[in-house]
């Protein structure tokens, strides 16, 4: 796919090897379908759109221009459809967008009545939000409508198609052609010839998309300019220079007339809506383009509604297990706003600006296992923490606190070296073993030791579990198989053995093997190996992280380390990996695909080479990320990066 770039005003073109994989069917406005591919090279699902160029000499054509021009002017905004990269392909070129799982319309479409409340407000928020960064930007996007608003697997809308895109003037100089936007979006000084016009066409567009959300069909369906204009009287009425004084200055309004006709109450047409929507929308569809309502002021109106941004909380993280939404003291919006800015600021991985780095030291040994052991959640409001314990060859357990990089408290030497620890912390529990089977419970806020049980020979492997009564503790004993060693009821605990051998035939779990795969001819066996949800597992290899699907299909390889990769952490939100480089990769899952899709974003580098060897574990919780940094002097520190928010 590589040849000579094509160059033109303002249009960057990637002149570099691009791999894909095929993948599915991807929607491009208008009831287009582009195949979506696998970008090998990041992993990443897009769209490739071709632009055939008929006659070299002709040119590339201005509404691909418009297109590419208005989406690479643009900064990422979440909203808006993101145009990958652009590279020349045989006699024309290909634009890579993001994958979008289906559009609005289609969703409309296939409803079988219109959309209940809840949708038409997600979906309308999220357009809003998109033509007002439009707008914000000097775009009109000149052709909004449910086609050209693409649908992501999560439910996410972004604004596409782009190809008749223009940069308006604010004080209306500029000319542009009427033969805009769809029939049925289109404004009616559209529909009346005028060539002097600004984002009003657009908020005409969206008034129009609102409807048809409420109404589960288009609200002015004409089949020609004529019609189209008919349909738009039958409901707002016939319109007068004393309503629209303008209107008298547009070059086709003397060359038709119409009867008089009053307007329609809204409530009338939409029986259904509720009187909020019915007020938003008739702000929406009136006839001066001056009057009508902008995006950004719909979005200030709504924002101070608390329900709005429960509603925004509640759809966007309450799928998430193992983090609660604790508000504190903290309104909805705040609790929104922070918590965006910290999930934004921990893909982003700035130095300096998105978190504090600090090298915290205390153990005189090396670090052998660490845990957190604040419960992991999210909270805004001056009490939230990250705190982990460690377990060293220094014979010590000791408790951090990262954000403030300090020690907590730290345990007296223990007789023998303490191999292994795992943590409670909604009990604020923290359980250690020692290299001769000595297991013992210590108290998280204070370090006092509260409980102690001896096993029958030496166990490193220790795993917190949860059951119908109350946490337990797995230990793998050598002999033995897994014998349950610790059922913990509140903060006190009561101590049974229960050893697989011994239990009942009809108890015993059953095994079954899924699926199984050969791993590439060049790949080397794997060290390690995490699952994520029931789709997909990572393996690493020396220094490099591969993807695959439980059957076997590579979706993505990863070599961003210089040597190999010492552990990895797999959670909903992202992977981290370690390594001895002395440094901690970064990356984040896609949620958008049917399958998930890791994004390479980061290094977080340690401290010096001349001190360290490398990081040997790392750990991470909804605000800050922990690794253990080995020094040559046969000892080890914590090295931690605390996201911090500006919000609130």
């Amino acid at each position: 796919m590589l040849s000579t770039p094509m160059v033109a005003s303002g249009l960057s073109v990637q002149p570099r090897w691009h791999i894909f994989l095929p993948v599915a069917p991807f929607p491009a406005g208008d009831g287009v379908a582009m195949p979506a591919y696998c970008l090998a090279q990041t992993g990443d699902i897009v769209a490739l759109k071709k632009v055939a160029l008929r006659r070299l000499e002709d040119g590339i054509p201005n509404q691909a221009l418009r297109e590419i021009k208005a989406l690479q002017e643009m900064e990422d905004n979440q909203y808006v459809v993101q145009l990958k990269a652009v590279f020349p392909h045989g006699a024309g070129f290909v634009l890579a967008f993001e994958f979008m799982l289906s559009d609005l319309a289609e969703v409309v479409r296939h409803a079988q009545r219109p959309l209940a409340q809840a949708q038409v407000k997600s979906y309308l928020q999220m357009l809003l939000k998109g033509v007002a960064f439009c707008h914000a930007n000097n775009i009109v996007h000149r052709d909004l409508k449910p086609a050209n608003l693409l649908i992501s697997a999560s439910g996410q809308l972004k604004i596409a198609d782009f190809g008749l895109a223009r940069v308006f003037s604010p004080d209306g100089s500029r000319l542009y052609t009427h033969q805009v936007a769809t029939r049925w979006y289109r404004a009616p000084e559209l529909l009346y010839g005028a060539r002097q016009y600004d984002q009003g066409v657009d908020l005409w567009a969206v008034g129009c998309i609102l409807g048809e959300l409420l109404n589960g069909s288009p609200l002015f369906p004409g089949e020609n300019d004529i019609e189209q204009l008919c349909c738009v009287l039958r409901i707002l009425g016939t319109p007068s220079p004393q309503v629209w004084p303008e209107i008298t200055e547009l070059p086709d309004y003397n060359k038709i007339s119409f009867k008089e006709q009053a307007p329609v109450p809204l409530g009338e047409v939409l029986p259904d809506a509720s009187p909020q929507a019915l007020d938003l929308l008739g702000r929406f569809l009136l006839y001066p383009p001056c009057q009508r309502i902008s995006a950004s002021q719909v979005w200030n109106e709504v924002a101070r509604t608390k329900e709005l941004w429960r509603q925004l909380c509640l759809r966007r993280w309450s799928s998430y297990k193992d983090s609660q939404i604790t508000l504190g003291t903290q309104t909805w919006k705040e609790y929104y706003l922070c918590r965006s800015e910290l999930e934004f600021r921990m893909e982003s991985g700035r130095p300096e600006k998105d978190f504090v780095c600090k090298a915290i030291a205390g153990h005189k040994g090396e670090i052998d296992e660490l845990a957190y052991i604040s419960t992991n959640e999210c909270r805004f409001d001056g009490q939230e923490k990250s705190m982990v314990c460690t377990v060293s060859s220094d014979g010590t357990v000791r408790a951090w606190d990262l954000h403030e990089g300090t020690e907590i408290w730290s345990s007296p030497v223990q007789p023998a070296a303490l191999v292994n620890l795992v943590t409670y912390p909604q009990l604020q529990l923290v359980v250690t073993v020692d290299e001769k089977g000595l297991i013992k419970m210590w108290e998280a806020e204070s370090g006092c030791e509260s409980a102690s049980f001896s096993l029958p020979t030496h166990s490193s492997a220790l795993e917190a579990c949860n059951h119908p009564e109350g946490p337990v503790l797995l230990a793998r004993i050598r002999r033995c198989r897994w014998s349950l060693c610790l059922r913990l009821a509140g903060r006190l605990c009561r101590w049974s053995t229960l050893h697989a051998d011994g239990a009942p035939a009809a108890a015993a779990v059953q095994v079954q093997q899924i699926t199984s795969f050969v791993l590439p001819n060049t790949m080397m066996p794997p060290h390690l190996m995490k699952g994520h949800s029931s789709q997909v597992i990572l393996l690493v290899s020396g220094s490099e992280l591969v993807l695959f699907t439980i059957h076997g299909l590579q979706l993505a390889a990863f070599q961003d380390h210089q040597k190999p990769i010492t552990s990895m952490r797999v959670d909903q939100s992202r992977v981290i990996t370690s390594s001895f480089d002395l440094s901690l990769r970064v990356y984040v899952w896609n949620k958008d695909n049917k399958l998930p899709i890791l994004k390479s974003c980061y290094h977080l580098l340690g401290g010096s080479h001349r001190w360290a060897s490398g990081f040997t574990h790392v750990e991470s919780d909804s605000m800050s990320i922990v690794g253990v940094e080995a020094r040559s002097v046969g000892m080890s520190i914590l090295r931690s990066y605390y996201f911090q928010v500006q919000q609130g």
